[in-house]
C-alpha cells in the first residue's frame, strides 16, 4: 500500500512542469478572446449611447409644434433635436463628440424628422484591430402636430 502511494506521488511530481507548459500554451488564446470581448463590449456600450441620444433627439424634435408664433421665440424642431442630442450625449459621460444633424423631410401633414449621428470610436484594447471605428445611426420620427392652425 505504501509503495503504491509513493509511486503516485512521484508520478505527480514528474507531471508538475507539464501544467506550466499547458498554461503557457493556452494563455495567448485566452488573452485574445478576452481582449476581443473587451473591445466589442466597449464598442457596443458606446453604440447604445449614440442610439439613445439620436432616438431621444428625434422624439423630442417630433413633439415640437412646427408653427412659429410671431409674438415669442419658439425653437424649431431641428434646434430642439440638436439641443436634446447634445444634452443626452453629455449626460452619458461617454468619450468622443458625435456629429448630430437633423432635417425635416416631407410635406405637412406627413412630415418626419430625421436625426443622424456619426461618431469616431477609438478601440479600447485594439489587440485584434477588427472593431469598427465609426458608429453612424439614423432615427426617424413622425411629426406629431401638423394640423393647419387658424386664428379665431
Amino acid at each position: 500500500m505504501q509503495f503504491n502511494l509513493r509511486r503516485r506521488y512521484k508520478s505527480f511530481l514528474s507531471q508538475r512542469g507539464s501544467y506550466a507548459i499547458e498554461f503557457a500554451m493556452t494563455l495567448p488564446i485566452l488573452l485574445i478572446i478576452l481582449s476581443g470581448t473587451i473591445d466589442y463590449g466597449w464598442y457596443f456600450h458606446i453604440q447604445m449611447g449614440v442610439i439613445n441620444a439620436t432616438g431621444t433627439a428625434a422624439h423630442a424634435g417630433s413633439q415640437i409644434d412646427a408653427m412659429i408664433d410671431a409674438d415669442r421665440y419658439t425653437p424649431s424642431p431641428i434646434e430642439v433635436a440638436h439641443a436634446v442630442a447634445n444634452d443626452v450625449w453629455t449626460a452619458s459621460a461617454l468619450p468622443g463628440v458625435p456629429t448630430f444633424s437633423a432635417a425635416i423631410v416631407g410635406e405637412s401633414p406627413d412630415q418626419d424628422i430625421v436625426v443622424t449621428s456619426v461618431l469616431s470610436v477609438p478601440p479600447l484594447v485594439n489587440f485584434f484591430g477588427t472593431t469598427p471605428d465609426i458608429i453612424d445611426y439614423t432615427s426617424t420620427w413622425h411629426m406629431n402636430d401638423q394640423s393647419e392652425h387658424s386664428a379665431f
